[in-house]
């Protein structure tokens, strides 16, 4: 740039180099500094995104999914596998609760329960499980009731996981 100027202020020739010699700094200074950025990356940016395709937020679950695990507590996203690989949750339904003012997490499991029970015996194979599956659902908490949120999940729990789906779905 400075050659530029110089070349318009004094007239001299060589604006044909100066040109073409300015547009390949510009290149050499932003693949340097393309390539110091990637030297110098922070660690955690080579880990897998986790919250990538395989994660998926547990209330959008749909019928038919399984994940690897969900833990206890109020937990955000689970990981979704398919139902062919090892697996502890098999989801069977969703189903939504009335609109109304939060019944409460008492009120708000024992609905659930019901409902999954209801509908389970309807699913084939719902009504002839094997031994060691427990019977459970992904309930709208209060913060998720106040946007509007009234959908149960109905899942299977294999407490020691298992490969390949109980229901046919």
């Amino acid at each position: 740039m400075v050659a530029l100027r110089l070349i318009k202020r004094r007239g001299d020739g060589g604006r044909g180099i100066a040109i073409p010699d300015n547009i390949l700094g510009i290149l050499a200074w932003t693949l340097g500094a393309v390539i110091v950025a990637y030297l110098f990356r922070p660690p955690w940016s080579d880990r897998p995104n986790q919250a990538g395709p395989a994660r998926r937020v547990v209330t959008s679950l749909q019928v038919g999914e399984c994940t690897a695990d969900i833990p206890e507590g109020g937990v955000k996203d689970t990981q979704v596998v398919p139902c062919d690989q090892s697996h502890r949750i098999e989801v069977y339904a969703r189903l939504g609760l009335p609109d109304g003012g939060y019944p409460g997490d008492d009120a708000v499991n024992t609905r659930a329960n019901e409902m999954c029970d209801s509908r389970l015996d309807d699913v084939p194979g719902g009504t002839d499980l094997p031994d060691g599956i427990e019977v459970s659902s992904l309930n709208p908490a209060r913060d998720a009731w106040a946007t509007g949120d009234r959908t149960i999940i109905c899942i299977l729990y294999f407490p020691a996981g298992r490969t390949g789906r109980v229901l046919s779905i």
